[in-house]
């Protein structure tokens, strides 16, 4: 039987037999229909000017830990109208009523976008160039950019002071947690595993941990665009460094960035040493947020 020709355009769902080229012509159309569209969230009310936009990665089912997180960290944005800003990213789930539930939700938090792409983790690349829409319709005018996960302790103060620092460089950078000598997983039993055909090269490009990074607004809108030449590839934080890396935009590794829990010391996390921290834990968000330093 013939094998039919497949397209990277639309991602896993249609991987091609032969081996990823590097780049392409308007081969990858984000073209999802919004299921929740939140367009107000950066929409600046008694001249606050949104310095910091936040988005953040999440699954349909981690309502309590949307809620840690608005309640927690998030709450630096007052519920959206400070100069910080936030919004959940989410794809559809395949269970209606989960939908249904998370629609709900965003009814009355007015801090999450859906589109009708599957919600997997081979579509994360996905949700981070929604967050790249997102910012380019509806967000531009803020100063910087930071995509994160729902099971991160972000410092904002921490970010804040290293942004007085670094703002600059970002201008045409990727910051955060930087990889530079990576090479592909080829172990099918891994979460992290890339065929010769998804990626035939033997390294990857330097990336940042997709865990938290941070850039300018203007570095966004470029690699957004960028985007559509740029063949999809379903490990977001690398896909973000091809996009990078073809518009010659640079990593900067910032300090602070994926620092370990100290479970015993509440206070090194709202440190200036501390900007994100993963895997931390419900619990440990709360006895953060509530330690007095």
């Amino acid at each position: 039987m013939q094998s039919k020709k497949k397209s990277w355009s639309n991602g896993p769902e249609n991987i091609t037999q032969t081996a990823r080229p590097d780049t392409c012509t308007n081969c990858f159309q984000h073209n999802f229909q919004h299921i929740v569209t939140n367009k107000a969230i950066c929409d600046e009310r008694g001249g606050i000017v949104v310095k910091l936009f936040i988005f953040i990665l999440t699954v349909h089912s981690n309502f309590i830990q949307r809620n840690t997180l608005r309640h927690t960290w998030l709450s630096a944005s007052k519920n959206n109208t400070s100069d910080v800003r936030y919004v959940f990213l989410l794809g559809k789930s395949m269970d209606e009523a989960m939908n249904r539930k998370t629609i709900a939700e965003a009814a009355i938090f007015n801090d999450i976008i859906m589109e009708d792409f599957t919600d997997s983790y081979q579509n994360l690349t996905h949700k981070t160039i929604m967050g790249l829409k997102y910012v380019s319709n509806y967000c531009k005018q803020a100063k910087y950019v930071l995509k994160t996960d729902d099971d991160m302790w972000i410092n904002i103060p921490a970010l804040q002071h290293s942004l007085q620092i670094f703002g600059q460089r970002l201008q045409a950078a990727l910051g955060g947690y930087c990889i530079f000598n990576a090479i592909p997983n080829r172990d099918k039993t891994s979460k992290w595993y890339a065929s010769y055909s998804s990626y035939p090269g033997p390294h990857y490009p330097g990336f940042c941990s997709g865990t938290g990074y941070v850039t300018s607004s203007n570095v966004i809108q470029k690699i957004f665009e960028i985007s559509k030449h740029v063949p999809f590839f379903h490990l977001e934080d690398v896909y973000m460094s091809l996009c990078a890396k073809k518009l010659g935009i640079k990593l900067i590794g910032i300090p602070g960035f994926y620092a370990p829990l100290d479970r015993n010391n509440m206070c090194f996390m709202k440190s200036n040493s501390c900007i994100t921290a993963h895997h931390v834990p419900r619990i440990y968000l709360e006895k953060i947020w509530n330690a007095k330093c």
